[in-house]
């Protein structure tokens, strides 16, 4: 029996790579969504399972699923003017910063440094409090009460903040790309 299951793992995983494999990329087909394998179970069943996070893709899903959103994207030079999140702070970030007058809607995936983790998400909670904070007095299409909503939360090795009218749409497409 045991002979069986890692027969049929190998022809997935085998079909897995040959699906994957050169060629002219996914015409026709749905976008790829992160990197997967199937894995076989201590029942002996299959599970398909997220292997490495693409939070760039995570990011591009959550934005094509947004009407009306004008952002622009924080370069890796500006992360500490905008988030308060310094070089050493971080390995990796993809962030963008919204226009209001179409919408409120900012996000940021940073992979932090070793030991960073509590200090990444401080500082973008800190940036939570301060956009809130610019749309009391002068509220734009609902922006201070998403702002003041925004999820700041750990998705596997990275911290992510979620400033959107649905985050919990947009959680469910992080959930697509990047490991819990």
């Amino acid at each position: 029996m045991r002979k069986i299951l890692l027969l049929a793992a190998a022809g997935v995983m085998a079909a897995v790579l040959a699906a994957c494999g050169g060629g002219e990329g996914n015409i026709g087909g749905d976008p790829p969504q992160g990197v997967r394998a199937a894995v076989a179970t201590a029942d002996g069943s299959m599970k398909e399972t997220l292997l490495a996070a693409d939070p760039r893709q995570a990011v591009d899903a959550i934005f094509q699923s947004l009407d009306n959103c004008s952002v622009n994207e924080v370069p890796e030079d500006q992360l500490d003017d905008v988030f308060g999140l310094a070089p050493y702070m971080i390995i990796d970030a993809v962030a963008y910063v919204s226009d209001v007058k179409s919408g409120l809607c900012d996000v940021a995936v940073v992979e932090p440094a070793p030991g960073m983790t509590d200090s990444v998400r401080e500082a973008l909670n800190q940036y939570k409090i301060l956009r809130a904070e610019s749309f009391k007095n002068y509220d734009i299409l609902n922006a201070y009460s998403i702002a003041s909503k925004a999820a700041v939360f750990n998705q596997g090795d990275y911290v992510v903040m979620l400033m959107l009218p649905d985050n919990e749409a947009a959680r469910e497409i992080m959930d697509q790309f990047m490991p819990k």
